[in-house]
């Protein structure tokens, strides 16, 4: 079997599976729905550190408010807009006047609790902790780098010309490899003509010998 063949398909394949994973991350952050999150979050305290870091990447899931235990590490929005979204853990379960539940948290990495009770209508979602995908350690810092101007030029910019140099490149070669194509038959053509006369030659030479000889 041809061993050229074999290490470019390994090659290929293996260039296939990185290229994955360096892409599946991204993919689960635009569209955690692929993962069958409901939201995904940057994360950008470090109120929760050790067990979520800054710069990592939440996923949430939704759940149903009733079924939230203490422990658990819920993902809230308090004003209802999305503008100040926090993921802290449930320390504990109270209800309000109304009868209505309500989760006291506290960051990990707090001395403190939150002072405040957060409604079970603020809450989006809980982080998993049965084996599903809950997090996505230090990808947040390679999404806000991509976001900053030297992130696009590295990301976009600079592969984008180095495609169009490599096409240009092969359109190069390919011109200058039909050239010399044309120019090793036109020399061949040559050499054959001249083989074609030098045989005549030959056999003419040989027919007038004989005659000479007669003589």
């Amino acid at each position: 079997m041809n061993t050229k063949l074999i290490r470019s398909t390994v090659l290929n394949a293996a260039g296939i599976v990185v290229l994955i994973a360096l892409v599946a991350p991204f993919v689960m952050y635009a569209a955690p729905q692929t993962i069958g999150a409901t939201e995904s979050y940057v994360v950008m305290s470090g109120s929760m550190e050790p067990s979520i870091m800054t710069g990592d990447v939440i996923f949430v899931y939704e759940r149903d408010p009733s079924t939230i235990e203490e422990g658990d590490v819920i993902t809230y929005n308090l004003d209802g807009q999305q503008r100040e979204v926090t993921t802290h853990r449930v320390i504990d379960i109270v209800e309000n006047e109304e009868g209505q539940r309500m989760f006291v948290t506290k960051g990990d990495a707090n001395e403190e609790p939150d002072p405040y009770r957060v409604p079970a209508n603020a809450v989006i979602g809980v982080m998993p902790t049965d084996g599903i995908p809950a997090r996505a350690p230090f990808l947040g810092h390679a999404l806000l780098f991509a976001q900053s101007r030297l992130g696009i030029a590295l990301l976009v910019f600079i592969p984008a010309g180095l495609l169009v140099v490599t096409e240009l490149w092969s359109l190069y070669k390919e011109a200058t490899s039909g050239e010399a194509d044309a120019g090793g038959t036109g020399e061949t053509e040559i050499d054959d003509q001249d083989a074609d006369d030098g045989d005549e030659a030959a056999r003419s030479e040989s027919a007038a010998t004989p005659g000479a000889g007669d003589d």
